[in-house]
């Protein structure tokens, strides 16, 4: 999955987040995400990561 695909998944599940994305590798397969957004707050890590892979399916 391309990196513009994945960001418009995190959009898609997180309406008011601040998403940027970074090719980590520099070959277009492995992106790091940052998102902010008020669905974290005061969560833990497990919570975030269940949160994700709820909201992106």
């Amino acid at each position: 999955m391309r990196g513009p695909d994945i960001e418009a998944l995190i959009r898609k599940g997180f309406s008011d987040a601040e998403v940027s994305m970074t090719d980590l590798a520099g070959d277009g397969d492995h992106y790091g995400a940052r998102v902010v957004s008020r669905a974290f707050t005061v969560k833990s890590r497990s919570s975030i990561r269940l949160c994700m892979r709820r909201s992106t399916g």
